[in-house]
């Protein structure tokens, strides 16, 4: 009878155990653990964004990070391409940054976008780094340091 008991109970325990189900990153897709953000340090100050926009005009990605107020706000503009690319005057890679209906744009810095999805005309992911200075306006500039994207749609 204890022999019985015990199979019964052994088997029990055998069906009752699953095997964990678990996905690789590769199928999660993006960066793991990663949410939907863009942050920074304006001159000092902590800067994270709570709303999103993108256009793809030409090839070239323009993507709007503010807050919900519309002030201030973080333009970045590149290549829809992985890269690392240098902030200068005029250059089609760009960061500016919006506030007060001012905005400053960036003189030097570089943009590193480590990865972009612009499948069917729009931005479906975009991972990136950024760091930048900005023209001078009535005695005012800013310093973008520590720029961080991850937006995944």
């Amino acid at each position: 009878m204890k022999k019985k008991f015990l199979i019964a109970a052994l088997v029990a325990t055998l069906f009752a155990c699953k095997k964990e189900k678990t996905e690789t990153p590769a199928s999660l897709g993006g960066t793991p653990g990663k949410t939907k953000h863009c942050t920074a340090t304006v001159n000092g100050s902590s800067f994270a964004a709570d709303s999103y926009s993108s256009i793809i005009p030409y090839g070239y990605v323009i993507n709007a990070f503010n807050l919900s107020s519309g002030q201030p706000t973080i333009i970045v503009q590149g290549q829809c391409a992985i890269g690392t690319y240098s902030i200068f005057p005029f250059s089609p890679n760009r960061v500016s940054y919006k506030i007060n209906n001012v905005t400053y744009t960036g003189t030097s810095g570089s943009i590193n976008v480590t990865q972009i999805d612009t499948t069917g005309g729009y931005v479906k992911e975009l991972e990136a780094t950024f760091i930048v200075n900005t023209d001078t306006i009535s005695g005012v500039s800013y310093q973008i340091t520590n720029g961080d994207i991850y937006y995944k749609q």
